[in-house]
């Protein structure tokens, strides 16, 4: 008797450069020269090349996206600021830190923070943000706590939010340069007349 080993076709999938999700795709799907890929965790697009999909290995499976992470991608509506509270300007955030991260760090200092991290339009966090707190008193031991403090691995700064400092440096016109006796003809368009 003859025994036939049925072999299984080697699963291919392509990674998620930005969450790290992995996607089982065929060759055949992606055509001859490739296709463009959307991630549906973070909204990452790529293009991946049939050539460039991984192998999964032999004892190996791919699992479900961890719940926790796929959080960290879920574009959140920014809460509105107390009316009478103050606002506190946050740099230098780690990019996976949440909104939540950002309370609880502060939570422990002052009352009742709201936070706001500024996000790009695919929802990645800028490392920036805004909190607000409720009264001077609760800012200014905020920013004595916090400033210069490790973050998950970050040294954040954390200080007064000025409107004047959120222009960007575009909008900021230059003095112009001081006057410096020379007319503002050049020596060749001079000598031509």
């Amino acid at each position: 008797m003859v025994m036939m080993l049925a072999l299984a076709e080697a699963i291919t999938f392509a990674n998620c450069a930005r969450c790290k999700a992995k996607y089982v795709l065929s060759p055949e799907d992606l055509g001859e020269r490739g296709s463009r890929v959307r991630c549906q965790i973070c909204g990452n697009e790529w293009f991946q090349a049939p050539s460039k999909l991984n192998t999964l290995k032999d004892n190996f499976y791919l699992a479900p996206y961890p719940e926790e992470r796929r959080k960290q991608f879920e574009p959140q509506a920014p809460k509105a600021p107390r009316p009478n509270g103050v606002n506190i300007f946050v740099a230098n955030l780690p990019f996976q830190a949440s909104e939540s991260d950002v309370d609880s760090l502060f939570g422990a200092v002052v009352s009742e923070p709201v936070v706001n991290i500024v996000r790009d339009p695919v929802g990645r966090s800028r490392g920036y943000g805004f909190v607000n707190v409720e009264d001077g008193d609760a800012a200014q031991k905020a920013i004595d706590a916090l400033n210069g403090s490790d973050f998950k691995g970050r040294r954040i700064v954390v200080k007064h939010s000025n409107d004047s400092s959120l222009e960007s440096s575009s909008r900021r016109r230059r003095p112009p340069p001081p006057p410096t006796g020379k007319s503002k003809e050049s020596p060749l368009e001079g000598a031509r007349r």
